[in-house]
């Protein structure tokens, strides 16, 4: 993965100054993954990640209980 993402890069920054109309935005786009590899180094980053992500479901939860009450107080205000 991280040969993909580098020679990705390389090959955007050739392509940014030549005449070649290629469009490269799909090929920036994979830098995004750079921040991957860092998270599946660090240990404790992925405990934090993988928490987050169990929590999520239950979040949602609480973001709609939060919309319905955000909604009958904009229902109130009008």
């Amino acid at each position: 993965m991280d040969f993909i993402i580098v020679i990705s890069a390389y090959i955007s920054m050739f392509l940014e100054g030549s005449d070649v109309k290629i469009d490269i935005s799909v090929l920036r786009a994979l830098r995004i993954l750079r921040p991957l590899r860092t998270i599946s180094s660090i240990k404790s980053l992925k405990i934090l990640i993988q928490a987050f992500l169990a929590a999520l479901p239950m979040l949602c939860d609480i973001f709609m209980v939060l919309l319905f009450v955000f909604l009958i107080f904009a229902i109130g205000g009008l």
